[in-house]
């Protein structure tokens, strides 16, 4: 019981006297992804033709990660079904190199990791899938056109043909519900 005590006061010792981490003064943190939370809808196009669906961005975990739930819809078309797509991505700050990371998967099986950057003028944030010797690598931009607008591009490199990116979907998306 002793030993278990002093662990715990150890422990706890450790907790309260610990610096702060802090972040590099040029790394940006969660509070740059301000614009991209809310509710959003939208539309536009991709391999699998035109469509919609919406998003929501918002902090969780104690305002220590963003959580992006996604869902788009595609109609039938001839020969084809109607397409739909999930995914979620965790945006947080990696303890290590201080930057913006994220993770992503979908129900296509899917699984990335982004590194994260914002533009100098703070207006869009690129989410660039790390390099894989298999799979493609992709980039995802989000770009505020306005208060409560925005472009989506989600772009991919063939491993074979690395910076070389493609489109794979665009459109524009528009806030519905802000987050306070």
């Amino acid at each position: 019981m002793k030993r278990v005590i002093s662990c715990l006061s150890i422990l706890f010792a450790a907790f309260v006297c610990a610096p702060a981490a802090s972040r590099p003064t040029d790394a940006p943190g969660l509070g740059a992804l301000k614009f991209l939370q809310g509710k959003w809808v939208g539309e536009g196009s991709s391999e699998a033709g035109p469509g919609g669906g919406y998003a929501s961005f918002e902090e969780d975990l104690q305002a220590k990660v963003i959580v992006r739930r996604n869902h788009a819809e595609y109609p039938a078309t001839q020969g084809r079904p109607v397409y739909k797509h999930d995914d979620l991505m965790v945006i947080y700050v990696d303890p290590g190199s201080k930057g913006l990371r994220a993770f992503y998967t979908d129900s296509e099986g899917h699984v990335i990791h982004y590194a994260v950057s914002i533009s100098a003028d703070g207006t869009a944030v690129t989410f660039l899938g790390d390099r894989d010797a298999v799979a493609p690598q992709y980039r995802l931009t989000y770009a505020r056109l306005g208060e409560n607008k925005m472009s989506i591009q989600l772009e991919a490199a063939k491993p074979s043909d690395a910076g070389h990116f493609q489109t794979v979907v665009e459109g524009k998306m528009q806030r519905v519900v802000a987050t306070k």
